[in-house]
This record gives structure tokens, C-alpha cells and sequence, in this order.
């Protein structure tokens, strides 16, 4: 007992070492999962997924995975990982609930965690591929009283063991001090770039995003969108935005 105490807190101590100093969401998410896949799988733990809360689309936006069979299982997406993702509004969808509820939510089919992103069939077909047997879904929360995004665990067993569940949570609570930093860094860069703004000679108040709105495009034109935002490596929101400063220069 006295041994896999040290060993877990030796694990504890790992995560916090690795996470240490990322500042990329995206980096923090792609550590965070070969981590897992390395460290919990002698604990039962087959696969998990991070994703992160986009409040421009109002959507949680798939960012990193890692599973057994990893190779096998990406094929069976319907499209790249990164691109899949679950409107908020899906209020069914258990990953939406752990996100607004900021409490975890279990559960033993994928499907319930995955729709729309995922049909029945495509959850059900990377579920037996993987293992699992169950799944759940942890908020990454922020100490301002709003959730960033979830963590999704799959275990190979029916039931979550204590010990699995102190495993998970101590996981997840490195991963919530982590990205208060990385967000924090977003911050400062966002206020950097403000200021950088206002200080230019085109720096007056109508350079500085403060406007919202929301447009309907056609799936023919999402995906069109999608398609440049991957190219050049940015956002969908990001994309238009750079469109628009090109077209009124």
C-alpha cells in the first residue's frame, strides 16, 4: 500500500513537472494526453480526449486524444479529430452537461458523449476498437467560476474504482492549475496586442475588437471556411477577421 501511495504521488508530481511552463493550449492538451497514455494505462484508463470551450462558436471544439489502437481509431472518424466538435446547445450531450454543470458525468456509450459530432454507428465502432467500457467527463474549471473545456476518460471496466477516481481527479486538477496559466498568457498577449493598437497611428477605438455578431453561412460555405482556417493554421473567427482587415486596406 505504502509503495503505490509513493507511486501515485510520484505521478502527481510528473504531471505537474510536464505541464510546467506551457503556455500553448493546444501543446498543454497534446502533453497531457501522451501523458495518460503512458502513465494510466496499467491503471485501467484506454483512451482520453481534451477539448476546449470556443465562445466565438459556442461550441466545445475537440483539441487532443491518445487511445489504444490509436492508428485504427483515427480512421474511423469522419474527419480530422481537431475539426470535430459539439455545439453547446446540445444540452443531452454528457460532456456539454460536465461543462455546464462543472461536475463530472458518467456513462458507458461514447455516443452520449460524442453526438452530433459522432453518429451512433462511428461511436459505438471507435468504442469496441478502443475497449471502454466506461467513460467520464471531468470539467477543467476556471477559479472564476466558469468551465474552459472537459477532459474525457475512458476506462476498460464497467465501474470506476476509487482508486482510479483519485488517479483522475488529481489529473485533472494539474491540468485546471495548468491552463489558468496558459489563459492567463492569452491574456497578456490579447492586452499586448491592444495596446500595440492604440498606441499606432491607425490605433483608434475602431481597431479594436469589440463587436459581435452572428452570421449564417451554408454547410457548402462552413466547409469552405474550414478548409482555409486549416491551410493557414488559425481559426475559423481568426480567418475572418484577417479577410476582412485585407479587404479594407
Amino acid at each position: 500500500m505504502k509503495d503505490k501511495a509513493q507511486h501515485d504521488l510520484g505521478l502527481v508530481e510528473k504531471v505537474g513537472s510536464v505541464f510546467l511552463g506551457t503556455r500553448d493550449f493546444k501543446e498543454l492538451a497534446d502533453r497531457a494526453v501522451r501523458l495518460i497514455a503512458s502513465e494510466l494505462r496499467g491503471e485501467g484508463v484506454v483512451g482520453v480526449a481534451i477539448l476546449r470551450v470556443r465562445p466565438e462558436e459556442k461550441s466545445l471544439y475537440a483539441y487532443a486524444y491518445d487511445a489504444r489502437a490509436f492508428d485504427i481509431v483515427d480512421k474511423l472518424f469522419p474527419k480530422k479529430f481537431a475539426e470535430l466538435n459539439v455545439p453547446l446547445e446540445n444540452q443531452d450531450n454528457l460532456m456539454v452537461q460536465a461543462l455546464m454543470s462543472r461536475e463530472p458525468r458518467e456513462g458507458d456509450h461514447l455516443y452520449d458523449f460524442s453526438f452530433p459530432a459522432l453518429n451512433q454507428i462511428t461511436a459505438a465502432a471507435v468504442q469496441k476498437t478502443i475497449g471502454i467500457g466506461r467513460f467520464i467527463a471531468y470539467p477543467i474549471r476556471l477559479k472564476q467560476g466558469k468551465s474552459a473545456g472537459v477532459v474525457l476518460f475512458g476506462l476498460e471496466g464497467k465501474t470506476i474504482t476509487d482508486h482510479q477516481r483519485i488517479l483522475l481527479e488529481a489529473f485533472r486538477s494539474q491540468l485546471e492549475l495548468a491552463f489558468e496559466n496558459v489563459l492567463e498568457f492569452e491574456n497578456v498577449v490579447d492586452r499586448y496586442k491592444r495596446k500595440m493598437a492604440q498606441a499606432s497611428p491607425k490605433g483608434h477605438e475602431e481597431d479594436i475588437p469589440t463587436v459581435r455578431f452572428t452570421l449564417r453561412i451554408t454547410p457548402k460555405q462552413n466547409a469552405a471556411l474550414d478548409k482555409l482556417a486549416r491551410k493557414g493554421n488559425t481559426d475559423k473567427a481568426t480567418l475572418i477577421r484577417q479577410l476582412i482587415d485585407r479587404a479594407s486596406k
